[in-house]
């Protein structure tokens, strides 16, 4: 009798920890996510840091490159989207991933499509590209999975997705680049429907090329050229009004565009190769006057987020914190973030809470 009831307390401790556990999985009490991937195996870690920068959870996922520096991880609304593709010689995991935040639930989505390139997501769908054998798909999604659709574009190479939504209207964007004995030829900038009906194709070519970083900011979209035709660094931001349907541009001092983030009305460019991580600097520039002013970081500034007056940089190795103000940028921390695995987990993205 004494024996089973040791056994009863037993079990019910368990329960009630794994429980606590459970429930301390995802709730929210993080501030920032690294993803540490591998391509040799489908095995990812994403690990989540306190604003101490202590370690509060850890994610093992069973995929394989997942993310990449040039396709940021994104948050919609408490979910983490990313795109794994499996193994490197294979690529054909043929999906995105949802992972809830508050649950830990993952959600996958078949997209039919193998080594995608970008993704993105609008309030009902998410839409995923890649280019195989000169013709490029890309794959729209129902967040329901009731719907799917699909658009192939032949000879182009599609460079990215974003989306743009304005009262009811909502629009579909493709970056697109066509090549032509291994130069760029022509650049594109595709403005779709909802039902990816192509409504307008327009020449983008004078202001560059590999608009992997783009940002919607009220009525405009802002695309970085990182590089001109002949593949060398450009320093082009390229602007459409959705309203006027006009182009502007911004011509930073500083080549290797790299990513892009929006806050009180700046856009904080970074200026660091995606390739090999050189440059480590960051132009200010205010949407309104057009002013550009200059900060370098100590790090390479891979991808950035900001939030609550910080900004977020980070630069595959670490997570540096700058408080902005209206007179100055300051700095405030840089923290390692490698897991301590001894694995050959490489970092891939992150992301801010």
């Amino acid at each position: 009798m004494r024996k089973n009831y040791l056994l009863l307390v037993v079990c019910i401790f368990t329960f009630f920890s794994l429980a606590s556990c459970k429930g301390r999985d995802f709730d929210k009490n993080f501030e920032c996510g690294v993803i540490e991937t591998r391509g040799d195996k489908n095995k990812t870690i994403i690990t989540f840091y306190n604003e101490d920068n202590h370690i509060v959870n850890i994610k093992k996922l069973d995929y394989g490159d997942s993310s990449d520096y040039f396709q940021n991880a994104k948050i919609d609304n408490d979910n983490l989207i990313m795109i794994p593709r499996g193994l490197f010689k294979k690529k054909d995991l043929g999906k995105l991933i949802n992972l809830n935040l508050n649950s830990g639930e993952i959600i996958e989505y078949k997209t039919g499509i193998l080594a995608p390139v970008s993704f993105s997501f609008d309030s009902n769908n998410y839409y995923v590209s890649n280019t195989f054998n000169g013709v490029s798909t890309l794959t729209q999604i129902s967040k329901d999975k009731q719907k799917t659709n699909t658009l192939n574009l032949k000879d182009e190479f599609i460079e990215s997705i974003n989306n743009y939504e304005k009262n009811d209207e909502s629009k579909v964007i493709l970056f697109t680049a066509t090549i032509n004995n291994d130069l760029y030829n022509k650049s594109y900038m595709y403005i779709l429907s909802n039902n990816l009906e192509i409504e307008e194709k327009i020449d983008t070519t004078e202001y560059g090329f590999s608009r992997h970083k783009s940002i919607v900011i009220d009525s405009s979209i802002y695309f970085l050229n990182s590089t001109d035709k002949f593949d060398n660094f450009n320093n082009i931001i390229g602007i459409y009004n959705f309203q006027s349907k006009d182009f502007s541009k911004i011509v930073t001092k500083e080549n290797k565009l790299g990513d892009v983030a929006y806050y009180k009305n700046n856009l904080y460019v970074t200026h660091t190769d995606l390739v090999d991580g050189s440059g480590s600097k960051v132009s200010i520039i205010d949407i309104k006057n057009g002013s550009i002013k200059e900060i370098s970081t100590e790090s390479p500034s891979i991808q950035i987020e900001i939030k609550n007056d910080i900004l977020y940089i980070f630069s595959g190795e670490t997570i540096s914190k700058y408080l902005l103000s209206l007179n100055k940028v300051e700095k405030l921390e840089e923290v390692n973030i490698r897991s301590q695995t001894e694995e050959q987990f490489y970092p891939s993205s992150f992301f801010v809470n």
